[in-house]
């Protein structure tokens, strides 16, 4: 069964139709049971853009132009269930491309600092992470 850790990249669909593939990065270790973590992505900078935190190329190995990270797409959801998406396609794993340090931890601040953040995302990130 393939790890899941704070800091990974996994490239997957977004919940919603039409939606074309990102980079989420894994925010938590997981924690509980069964396990679960918090993730975000990354997105295009726009005028309706979270401005919480931008991005730029060099900040993470995926990103090719400025970003935004996308808090109101993360989501809390189980270990369990990414590790049956990677069982079946490892392609969903951004190999060589694991979050830098400092980068993590600016997203991780953003997480409850964001308007955008769903509540259900925020309740969890304070249950487990003690912010």
């Amino acid at each position: 069964m393939i790890e899941i850790y704070a800091g990974q990249s996994l490239l997957l669909y977004k919940p919603k139709p039409g939606q074309k593939d990102h980079c989420f990065v894994v925010l938590t270790e997981p924690c509980g049971e069964p396990a679960k973590v918090v993730i975000a992505n990354f997105t295009s900078v726009t005028p309706t853009s979270d401005p919480t935190l931008v991005l730029d190329v060099g900040d993470h190995p995926y990103l090719k132009k400025l970003s935004a990270v996308n808090y109101g797409d993360a989501v809390v959801t189980e270990v369990g269930n990414l590790q049956a998406l990677l069982a079946i396609n490892k392609q969903f794993l951004l190999k060589n491309c694991d979050c830098p340090k400092t980068t993590l931890d600016k997203m991780r601040k953003g997480v409850l600092r964001s308007d955008r953040t769903p509540e259900g995302v925020k309740e969890y990130w304070r249950e487990t992470q003690g912010q």
